[in-house]
């Protein structure tokens, strides 16, 4: 565990620091392990336990031990991914050969050439000169792997979906410029400049396309050839204003990038993924098993991002979304009324809760704007013909309560101002002089509510709003307002407690 210490710790290498490496003659670190699976051995060259934390201030010991918490080894060699090129780093652990010595790797980084290995020793004391073993968790590398390789194939697919494929055009003009990208085990991000959302057709369209890369099984190259040979590949895709190494790394999707080279100009490139990079890749888009869209989203004004995820959890979003895509076309089978509505609220809480795939997201989006007009125009006219029959009923009751200077009333209307108004309206033509209560709910809505209308000649001993206070107390969230001759109440998931919201009022004129 972390301790304030660390956290105070500055493990920031800046160029004072690579600078006294530097003068020291100590080796920048040789990274070509890292594109290998293995566990090599390489030679503590330094040892950095933060800026400002020793006598000279630049950070480096000659040894390091337990208590000395938080600190970084720099390698001769490493087969540790530094995080870099929107790819998060990688972890594991550095043991000596007889086991006395291991060092948790908790992140990489990479200064001018040098990989800090930042993390705690576990066991034993590390000294430079020491001989480790690198040993990268290689199982959590491979969920990294498929969702940087399938970044490069979303940013192929997008450019063929919305702009045709290569298009110097619209590319010179900015479109589709790749503005980021993230990556870690869990998912991939992917920035790009585009103004509008992309609609779920397009959305499904790119889907397809990186599934149908990843079921074709195609062989993901890695190549390092000369800047200015690489640049020449038609169609292949580089961030705008980017300054590449010289020479340059080359990941291609299903084509070597020998061929590539000896072509260089051959249109049917434009039909690959091929980027320069200088991540950890799978060896083939099979290995990346299923891809699914999350998230599109605007991030600043000309900017999208999409998230995804692919393996186990790309599975997991596509089979929900199937799911709950079979669960809303079934709502269509049900009749308009609370049934329908309770089933609409069952499906909004598990779209809201589930990983769920951004195509079935607006499908089903989609699919419950058409059951919720359908519900809407029931509604319409269940409230108008509940008005009806309240107005019947205040007319029937108006008569029997003509002569009662107060009385509380239940006529299920639910929350409708409008009736409310014609009700109270209906009684105080048959009785001038009295004041009313009326207790109201919707089963369907599950709200209760409650309306009072207080006579000239009640107004100074009973107050409307305190009567509505009065009669919601045996709820808990209402909400009331008005003034003291005329208010109101409405709370939710009540309906049941009409009864008791009904004796209460009439307790209150007792």
């Amino acid at each position: 565990p972390s301790t304030s210490e660390d956290t105070d710790k500055d493990m920031l290498m800046q160029s004072k620091e690579t600078s006294f490496l530097v003068d020291r003659e100590v080796p920048v670190t040789d990274q070509s392990p890292k594109y290998v699976t293995g566990e090599p051995t390489a030679t503590v060259v330094a040892i950095f336990t933060g800026r400002g934390h020793t006598a000279l201030e630049r950070g480096f010991v000659d040894l390091a031990e337990q208590k000395d918490g938080l600190i970084g080894l720099v390698l001769s060699q490493t087969s540790f991914y530094a995080q870099a090129g929107g790819q998060i780093y990688d972890t594991g652990l550095l043991t000596s050969s007889d086991g006395g010595k291991e060092f948790h790797v908790s992140s990489v980084k990479a200064y001018a050439g040098y990989v800090v290995h930042l993390g705690k020793i576990d066991t034993g004391s590390i000294s430079v000169g020491d001989e480790l073993t690198c040993m990268v968790d290689y199982a959590r590398r491979s969920l990294v792997m498929p969702n940087h390789t399938m970044t490069h194939v979303l940013n192929y697919a997008l450019r063929q979906v919305l702009i045709g494929g290569p298009n110097d055009e619209e590319e010179k003009a900015g479109k589709l410029n790749q503005k980021g990208s993230d990556v870690d085990d869990k998912r991939l991000r992917f920035d790009f400049a585009w103004d509008d959302p992309l609609t779920a057709e397009q959305l499904a369209q790119v889907e397809e396309i990186v599934n149908g890369q990843i079921q074709a099984s195609l062989p993901v190259h890695a190549a390092v050839a000369p800047l200015a040979d690489a640049s020449k590949i038609f169609g292949l895709r580089a961030v705008f204003n980017e300054q590449y190494p010289d020479p340059v790394r080359v990941i291609s999707v299903g084509k070597s990038v020998d061929e590539l080279l000896a072509d260089p100009e051959n249109s049917t490139w434009s039909g690959f993924s091929m980027e320069f990079c200088g991540g950890t890749h799978l060896s083939n888009t099979a290995e990346a098993e299923s891809f699914a869209i999350t998230e599109e989203s605007n991030i600043a004004k000309g900017v999208r991002r999409i998230t995804a995820v692919t393996r186990d959890r790309s599975v997991e979003a596509l089979r929900n979304g199937r799911g709950l895509m079979q669960k809303a076309a079934e709502l269509s089978t049900l009749p308009p009324g609370n049934e329908l509505a309770a089933a609409i609220r069952d499906l909004l809480e598990q779209v809201a809760a589930l990983p769920l795939s951004q195509v079935y997201k607006y499908r089903i989006s989609a699919a419950l704007n058409a059951e919720n007009d359908r519900l809407r125009e029931w509604r319409k006219a269940a409230t108008k013909e509940r008005a009806a029959a309240a107005l019947r009923q205040a007319k029937a009751l108006a008569q029997e309560i003509k002569d009662v200077p107060k009385s509380v009333l239940r006529l299920d209307f639910g929350s409708d101002g409008k009736t409310s108004s014609k009700v109270l309206k209906e009684l105080q033509k048959a009785n001038k002089n009295g004041s009313f209560l009326l207790v109201s709910t919707d089963e369907g809505e599950d709200t209760l509510a409650v309306y009072a209308s207080v006579s000239k000649g009640h107004v100074d001993s009973l107050d409307a709003l305190k009567w509505c206070e009065a009669a919601l107390a045996p709820t808990t969230g209402s909400k009331c307002g008005g003034r003291n001759a005329n208010a109101n109440g409405t709370v939710s998931g009540a309906a049941a407690a009409a009864d008791a919201v009904f004796a209460a009022a009439e307790a209150f004129i007792r």
